[in-house]
């Protein structure tokens, strides 16, 4: 069985990224990509939800075992037509265009978790925690 940093790197070439592009998904540079992929370093928990929010199968990484795929003919979640319209205008853009799209995607969710993370810390404030 392929190991942790095997699969991470496997993954980062089947969504056809650089180590720079992957590592910049995840949150860090190149030198730390490099260390996740040579198996010298692991990378937090962040850094697997934001590659992760770009499309990496981070079950695989961890695990070794594919998340199977949910299809209009395999039973589980079911997109709402606002969201299968999106996903088909996306699927119709540019590679480049898909990119940024993942990217301002991803800025947007992390945003929201910063916020709720500020609003978080507020309330331990007020009650004094």
């Amino acid at each position: 069985m392929k190991s942790f940093s095997e699969r991470l790197k496997e993954e980062r070439l089947r969504m056809k990224l650089t180590q720079v592009d992957f590592g910049g998904i995840g949150g860090v540079k190149k030198g730390a990509q490099l260390k996740y992929e040579s198996g010298e370093r692991s990378p937090d928990a962040l850094y697997l939800s934001s590659i992760a929010a770009a499309g990496a199968d981070v079950n695989y990484i961890i695990t070794g075992q594919r998340i199977q795929k949910v299809s209009e003919e395999s039973p589980g979640y079911t997109l709402r037509p606002d969201q299968k319209a999106l996903l088909d205008n996306v699927e119709h853009c540019s590679k480049e265009d898909q990119d940024c799209i993942k990217r301002m995607a991803l800025l947007a969710a992390r945003a929201i978790d910063q916020d709720e993370t500020q609003q978080q810390e507020l309330k331990k404030q007020a009650n004094g925690d």
